[in-house]
């Protein structure tokens, strides 16, 4: 057993992540490991988008929620618009901004 350095527990998704562990299994997490976990979940919570809409819909038959985010892309491996038509982009993107404009409407 590894003891965490206290710069990788003052991580907010790391602290999180370990008050949800069983103490003895968050105390053999190696610094490489708590690493990988922060690369593969931390970041999906942690980003800022330039459009941030959270709302909940509530219907007759229940409630929904509504998420909409955009901003740049940033990732390595994304394929982007590349493979489509710019038309279907074009689409996509006034599809978008219409939904945003309704949430900000409503």
């Amino acid at each position: 057993m590894n003891p965490i350095p206290s710069r990788i527990q003052q991580q907010p998704f790391i602290r999180s992540f370990l008050r949800r562990v069983p103490a003895e299994v968050a105390a053999s997490f190696t610094t490489d490991q708590l690493a990988a976990v922060q690369r593969m979940f931390g970041m999906r919570y942690a980003m800022e988008h330039l459009l941030d809409l959270r709302r909940t819909v509530r219907l007759p038959w229940g409630r929904f929620y509504l998420v909409v985010l955009a901003g740049r892309d940033d990732r390595q491996d994304a394929p982007g618009w590349a493979g489509y038509a710019p038309l279907a982009a074009v689409a996509a993107a006034v599809g978008v901004a219409g939904a945003a404009a309704m949430l900000l409407i409503g």
